[in-house]
This record gives structure tokens, C-alpha cells and sequence, in this order.
């Protein structure tokens, strides 16, 4: 988003270009990942932790790529607090959440996975109000949680929620 697209509060064509780039490519991993394990099929499948580093491997690619077109670079090794901060959050926020979605989308459909994955922000989003001072949950934004997990429990269909 630009900065005057900040300031004023409205998105542009092309922040709306790029959203919508975004979840499609978000969207689409599901899918691309459901072929890749061949669901009902685990013998014609790649195993799952290929997969994993495989989609991993790329996706650290575009960043790394993204990062030095910015003019950023990586932090020195000698730096051990910041490399095993980013570590953790690579295995807590990716590694193995990915991979578990990953080993069950051998038996589950893509558009199940998906869903599985919408309510993570939102539990993001509560856990940050209790680990960090300044991620506070307003009533509005406590409001759009509430939203949120009704519409992913809508999502689900009302026999998932029947038990509830």
C-alpha cells in the first residue's frame, strides 16, 4: 500500500491488484499441494516433507530476491539473538504448522486445508492481545474476531458446528 493510500484510509486499483494477486497465490497453494501429495493416492504422491521444502525453498527464494531488490540484506551470523528469533519464527510460523497441513492434505481436500488455515489469524490476533502491549484487542477489532470466527464456522457448514 502507499503511503498516501495509508494516509487517507483508501486502497488503490493496485492495492487491490495486489490483494488480489495474494490470495490467489494463497488460494492456489492448497490446490498445488493437494495434487503434489496426490490425495487417495499416497503411492503416486510426494511424500509430504518434499513437498514442504519444496514450497518452502521457493517461497524463500522470492523473499531473498524481494530483500535484495530493496537493498536489504540478512543479518550477521554473529548476531545469535536475531538468527534464532528468526529460527523459531520459521518453524513455529511455517515449518511445521505447513507441514501438518501438508501430511493431511493426503486424506483431506484442499478447500478443508484452506479452512483449517483461516482461523489462524484470528487466534494470532487473540494470543497477541495477552504476549504484547501494543497489539491490544479494541472493541472493534475483538468484534471482527468474533466475525471472523463465525464466518470461518459458516464456512465449515452447520454439521461441523452442530456438536458446539
Amino acid at each position: 500500500m502507499t503511503e498516501q493510500a495509508v494516509q487517507s484510509g483508501k486502497r488503490t486499483p493496485g492495492d487491490w491488484a495486489l490483494f488480489t494477486l495474494l490470495s490467489l497465490m494463497w488460494a492456489g497453494a492448497y490446490q498445488l499441494t493437494r495434487i503434489a501429495v496426490d490425495k487417495g493416492n499416497p503411492e503416486a504422491g510426494l511424500p509430504a516433507a518434499w513437498v514442504l521444502a519444496g514450497r518452502l525453498t521457493i517461497g524463500a527464494a522470492v523473499l531473498w530476491v524481494i530483500m535484495l531488490a530493496m537493498g536489504q540484506r540478512l543479518p550477521p551470523f554473529s548476531d545469535h539473538k536475531r538468527w534464532r528469533a528468526m529460527i523459531g519464527m520459521g518453524l513455529a510460523g511455517s515449518v511445521f504448522p505447513f507441514f501438518l497441513i501438508t501430511t493431511a492434505q493426503e486424506t483431506v481436500n484442499s478447500s478443508l486445508a484452506a479452512l483449517y488455515t483461516a482461523a489462524v489469524p484470528l487466534f494470532v490476533a487473540i494470543g497477541a492481545h495477552f504476549l504484547f502491549r501494543d497489539e491490544r484487542l479494541t472493541t472493534g477489532s475483538a468484534l471482527g474476531v468474533v466475525i471472523g470466527f463465525a464466518g470461518v464456522a459458516i464456512l465449515f457448514g452447520p454439521d461441523a458446528v452442530r456438536g458446539f
